[in-house]
Parts: C-alpha cells; structure tokens; sequence
C-alpha cells in the first residue's frame, strides 16, 4: 500500500474516510428517505385533492399513474421524471378530447397510465431492471400424509359449515375456500418460483367469463377450459414480462390488471373475423352453477362442499408440484436465475409454465366465485380487490398450502364474524339501554 502511486493512495484514504464518516448510516439514511418520500406523496395528496373522488379505489390506482412517469425517468431522474408526468398528462389530455364520440375507445383515457407503464418496462433495458433479491424463507417439504390429511380436514370443515349454516351464511362463508383458491394460485408462482404477479383476481375474471358464456348449462368441460384459457392468456402475459424482475415484474402485471379493468372489461361485444368476442356485454353477465353427472350445486350449501373439495384437490396438486423435480426446478430459479442459466436450466419455459399454472388455478376460482354471486360484474374482479389476497397469502406463509387457507379464512371468514359480532353487541347494548 505504502510503495503504491501517491495519487492512487490518496484515492484509497479517501474511501476508505468516506466509508468512516458519521453519514454514512443505512438506518438513518433509510428514515431519511421514507420521511421524504411521504411528506412529497402528502404534498402531491393535497395538490390533487380538488381533482379526483375520495374513494380507495380511485387513490389506490393513483399509484400507477405515478409509477409510469417515474419509471421514464428510470426511478432516480428528476427532470425524465418530469417529462414522463408531463408525456402522461399530455396522453390523457388527448385522449380525453378525441375519443369520446367511441364507446369502445372510451376506456381507453382511464387504461392509457397503466398502458404506458407497461411499454416503458418493456423498453428501458433490462440490465437497469435487475436487482439483487434475497430470501430467508424456509418452507420445509409438506409429506403426503400430511397433504392428504390437510385435504380431509377441508373437506370435513366443508361438511359441517355446509351442514349447520343457514343459506345466507353458506353464501357468505363459502368464499372463503374460493379467495383460499385464489391466493393458493399464489404459491407456486411466488412461494415456490419467486415471481410477483398482482393480476390473480384479473386471471379470474377471465375464468369466470370463460364458464358464464361456455357454461350456460352447467357443462363440466367449462370449467376446464375456464383453467386452460387463463393459463394461456397468463402465459401471453408472461412472455414480454420474463426480462422484467422484481418490483418491476409486479408492476408490469399491476399495469395488465388495471388495462383490462378500466377497459378491455368494458368493451362492448366485438367480432374477430369469424370469431364473437363477449366479455361483460350490458356490465355483468350470468354465470349457472355447474352440474356433475346429473347434480347441480344450485344451492348455497352444495356450493360450499364444492369449493372445498376444489380447495383441497387444489391443495394436493401443489404439494405434488412442490415434491417434483418441476418444483425443484422453481425453487432453484428462485434462489438463483444466473446459476441456473449456467447449468443448463431453461428459465423460459420454467417461467412461462408457471405463470400458465398460476393464471390457470386462479381461473378455476374465478369460475368458482361467479357461480357464488350468480352474476359477475368488473368490479366483483378489480385490481384494488386482489391487493390483501396477495398481503395475506405473504402473511400466512406464501410457500405452504396452509398459508393460502389462512388468507382465505382471515379475508373473507374473520371479517365477517367480526361484522356480525359488532352487529351483535349493537343491538344488544340498545335493548339493555331501552330496559333501563
């Protein structure tokens, strides 16, 4: 060190007094940088308020709109970032004034953020978009007695509540083994492979407009095809996102969602050659309950036996999936996509296929969440919708079957107890207050 060049040793004193100095502490550069980021989201909050409703899903999308113009600027330019607001705002404007007279074009000023996003991902190169992903998480491999008993205590749990609830209740309470299955479509995609995908509840409104227009009768084979053709339209999807990671993966399949939310959902029907293309034709569609061998799950009671014999089956292709050389496979790329290149491993089509399984398992729950509601509208799919499935899936453990189960009881089977029970001891602290 000593016998080196005066200037390259005044360079290594210099870093290395760099590295000592009191300011360079990650916890309190890392406060530094939340504080600000949210001072400048609350200023932005106030300087937007007279402009758009105060509702959650209106200030939850905002998000996108904010993420398109920042990643022009590739998330550390301030004067890109400021030409991508102004390229975003100038886009709406534009579309605001010239395609109102086309009601199939309307929704495309709402979806036109979303859209932009989407491009500018694809477009900035990809070596920016990667980053370093790290993972403590350990989900030991489930044993098939387990599996198997884990699959009787659903179905078993299903018997009962079918049993002994009224039919409101089963109505209510059966979707906690269809929003089971939705986050269940989570595990093998980001639980197993590490891919981010916000876009579950969009596969399956996919699933639930496949079987609606398919399955008019309650025809079984809609059902496998409301699995076949989401798990294609997923793997679409997929193909122009697999040089995307990260959180930049999350928000090209954020922006997928939002795109058919505010507009390809809204389409009136169109034709494709000889091919009638129907989505949500007058804002919701009908969707029958299915018939197996002669045997309609008509009624709340068999569609909550229904959901969790899907839920458990379900719950047994994934353990299946976990204990194969495939989900080898996925946790090794999960671990490390550059060694797994180095060894041979075709990331493409390992990629591709997950994402089709994901997009297909979240499809059937789709189809299964429609015959629930009986007519299914856009909203009954929004992106904002999909967010705490995602949240409580992670929560619950996003590698284990348990997990998804967990996601599915804490959305849609402890909030309503905990409803009932408000209303409960409402009414009971009325009638004490009117006896006294």
């Amino acid at each position: 060190f000593f016998q080196a060049e005066d200037g390259i040793r005044d360079k290594l004193v210099t870093g290395v007094q760099t590295c000592a100095l009191p300011i360079s502490r990650p916890n309190r550069v890392s406060t530094t940088a939340w504080a600000m980021g949210c001072t400048l989201a609350a200023i932005g909050g106030i300087l937007i308020a007279p402009n758009v409703p105060f509702d959650a899903a209106t200030l939850s999308l905002l998000i996108v709109n904010a993420y398109a113009a920042a990643i022009i600027g590739r998330l550390r330019s301030l004067p890109l970032t400021f030409l991508g607001a102004a390229i975003l705002g100038c886009t709406e404007a534009y579309l605001a004034g010239y395609l109102k007279t086309s009601p199939n074009l309307a929704g495309l000023r709402l979806a036109a953020p979303a859209i932009l996003l989407f491009i500018v991902l694809l477009v900035i190169p990809s070596s920016r978009l990667r980053g370093r992903r790290q993972s403590r998480e350990f989900f030991p491999i489930p044993t098939w007695r387990g599996a198997w008993w884990f699959a009787a205590a659903v179905v078993v749990a299903g018997l009962i509540m079918a049993t002994t609830l009224s039919g409101s209740q089963a109505t209510t309470y059966a979707q906690v083994f269809t929003f089971a299955l939705f986050a269940l479509s989570l595990v093998p995609l980001i639980g197993f492979a590490g891919q981010i995908s916000l876009a579950t509840l969009t596969f399956g409104a996919i699933g639930a407009l496949v079987f609606g227009h398919l399955g008019a009768s309650g025809n079984p084979l809609a059902l496998v095809l409301a699995f076949v053709i989401p798990a294609g339209v997923g793997a679409l999807i997929a193909l122009p996102a697999l040089r995307l990671s990260g959180i930049y993966l999350a928000l090209g399949t954020a922006a997928f969602a939002v795109a058919l939310d505010r507009w390809i959902f809204n389409l009136a029907d169109f034709d494709i050659g000889p091919v009638h293309i129907s989505l949500f034709e007058l804002g919701s569609t009908e969707v029958n309950p299915l018939r197996l061998f002669g045997y309609s799950f008509n009624t709340p009671a068999r569609q909550m036996v229904l959901v969790s014999v899907a839920f458990a089956l379900g719950s047994l292709a994934v353990v299946a999936v976990r204990r194969s050389r495939y989900g080898r496979r996925l946790l090794a790329m999960k671990s490390s996509e550059a060694a797994c290149a180095t060894l041979g491993l075709d990331l493409v089509g390992t990629k591709l296929s997950v994402f089709a399984l994901s997009a297909g398992i979240a499809g059937v729950a789709g189809a299964l969440y429609g015959m629930q509601l009986r007519s299914v509208s856009p909203q009954n799919f929004d992106f904002v919708h999909g967010l705490p499935v995602l949240l409580l899936a992670v929560v619950g453990g996003i590698g284990a079957v348990g997990g998804a189960l967990m996601a599915g009881a804490s959305l849609m089977g402890f909030l309503p107890l905990i409803a009932t029970l408000g209303t409960f001891f409402a009414k009971d602290r009325k009638s004490t207050r009117l006896n006294s």
